[in-house]
């Protein structure tokens, strides 16, 4: 079996956890509502949903060639803040003194991590995709800067109330929110601070995650030479 395959077996998993964290998650708020008889944080279920949505996107456009993956790369690219989002959620957790705060507090921490980690990963895919046709550094430049749309894209969907759909159904109230604070930065100077602090915050964890995962030169010429010589853990008896 050879490194593409043994790579693939490794995304699997990462999406099957992914899978397992969601299922986890969901499980809670539905036994919230059970426990309190209330629809509360019901909406939940859908952002995750549209969480989700970027990973597909970007493995579509992984597998995919010519404009087929251009468009599939377009829509992740649209979608893709709808993954950490899930972060901004906490705005909904009040205070309280009783044991369900700390639930709620258990509940909307685990929606916002999976929906991080469901990002991260389909910039990820992205970035692998884009560094095989342009290269490793511009790949790095375009992740970054993808991670500064999806800031300023967040705070059009906590603030502005736009949704990813918005730039076909609403499209000229979308651009015209966009361009009063291109016109005016200094009148909307907190939606520069908000945003620029969200990038900071998205650009040090995913680098943290990429460095942290990524193999180190040691382990990487003795995968490949167990590969080449036919004992590395997947390879097929002879």
């Amino acid at each position: 079996m050879d490194i593409t395959t043994r790579l693939s077996h490794h995304r699997l998993a990462a999406v099957f956890w992914l899978a397992v964290a969601s299922a986890l998650s969901v499980s809670i708020v539905a036994a919230r509502m059970l426990w309190m008889h209330s629809m509360g944080y019901r909406f939940l279920l859908w952002n995750l949903f549209l969480a989700w949505l970027p990973l597909v996107f970007a493995l579509l456009a992984e597998r995919t060639r010519g404009l087929t993956a251009v468009a599939w790369g377009a829509a992740w690219l649209l979608f893709f803040p709808n993954a950490p989002y899930l972060v901004t959620d906490l705005v909904h957790l009040h205070s309280r003194n009783t044991w369900m705060y700390w639930v709620d507090l258990i509940m909307l921490l685990s929606f916002g991590l999976t929906g991080m980690l469901l990002g991260y990963l389909s910039l990820y895919t992205i970035q692998k995709r884009l560094a095989q046709k342009l290269g490793p550094v511009v790949a790095w430049v375009c992740s970054l800067g993808m991670l500064a749309l999806c800031s300023f894209g967040i705070y059009l969907g906590r603030i502005g109330r736009f949704n990813s759909w918005d730039v076909f159904l609403n499209p000229l109230s979308l651009l015209s929110d966009i361009w009063q604070v291109i016109r005016h930065p200094f009148g909307n100077w907190e939606v520069y601070v908000m945003s620029g602090l969200l990038t900071a915050f998205l650009i040090v964890m995913y680098v943290a995650l990429h460095v942290f995962a990524r193999p180190t030169m040691p382990e990487r010429n003795a995968s490949a030479r167990a590969i080449e010589s036919g004992q590395g853990t997947f390879s097929k008896p002879t």
